[in-house]
């Protein structure tokens, strides 16, 4: 497993300080950053995150994957694994 995050979310705005202040509640983020993929049909919000431990990351997974935020879900998985936690 990986400590590594990737977070997609489909809406056209992703605060990046909203989903550091959301996985803070789990534990502490080392590192983020945000990005646009541009080929998306939607231009996908994407983040990475790392998180101090794997057991952090699994439980910011197990805990956020699906959460919905402005109208569109989120989408939380581990980098190594690159599997969705079962809801």
């Amino acid at each position: 497993m990986s400590n590594i995050l990737y977070v997609q979310h489909s809406g056209q705005t992703l605060d990046l300080s909203a989903l550091e202040d959301l996985f803070s509640t789990v534990g502490d983020v080392d590192r983020k950053s945000l990005e646009i993929n541009p080929l998306s049909p939607n231009a996908t919000m994407r983040g990475v995150f790392e998180m101090s431990s794997v057991q952090q990351a699994l439980d910011c997974a197990t805990r956020f994957h699906g959460r919905v935020i402005n109208g569109h879900s989120l989408s939380v998985v581990s980098a190594k694994s690159g599997m969705s936690p079962k809801l």
